[in-house]
């Protein structure tokens, strides 16, 4: 054990178990403080007591930066994370499936020898979109028939991510 004394009161004591003691020379917790405590903030297990933390979901970054790197804070009832409109910065990770999209059409076009003939015109597809949410983009499958054989050839066309959940 280690111990901080002055006036030859012990103040401080942290024990071979690891166990710090404010006030108390047997801490049986991790830290154990007998006093008034003063804290700008306190989190516990990620939440913050008796006022609201600035730390978004993850504990990685908070609000601050956040709105420094040109997002914006978004909360809902479990989470708060940051909404970016180009991705994720460098540092940051995506935030489950966090996204908003905009639909995109697609098709193919152009020279085709096939038989029948209706094989020849364009296929297309147009994919869906979605508001801010935990949904994947959508995307959807569009084909012609070409080449000497007259197979069919797929395409996927997929929906812009207009932006990005992160933490």
């Amino acid at each position: 054990s280690i111990s901080l004394s002055t006036a030859g009161t012990t103040r401080m004591v942290v024990t071979s178990a690891g166990r710090v003691g404010i006030g108390t020379n047997i801490p049986l917790t991790t830290l154990e403080v007998n006093g008034t405590v003063s804290a700008a903030a306190l989190v516990v297990n990620g939440a913050a007591v008796g006022g609201e933390s600035t730390l978004l979901s993850g504990g990685i970054h908070n609000e601050n930066e956040c709105t420094t790197a040109g997002g914006v804070v978004y909360r809902n009832n479990e989470f708060k994370f940051c909404q970016f409109s180009s991705g994720c910065p460098s540092g940051w990770l995506q935030f489950k499936r966090w996204t908003a999209t905009t639909s995109n059409s697609c098709s193919t076009s152009g020279g085709c020898s096939c038989s029948p003939a209706w094989a020849c015109t364009p296929k297309s597809c147009t994919s869906g979109s979605h508001a801010f949410a935990d949904t994947p983009p959508e995307s959807c499958t569009y084909g012609s028939y070409s080449g000497s054989n007259c197979g069919l050839v797929a395409y996927a066309c997929q929906s812009t991510v207009t932006s990005y959940g992160c933490y």
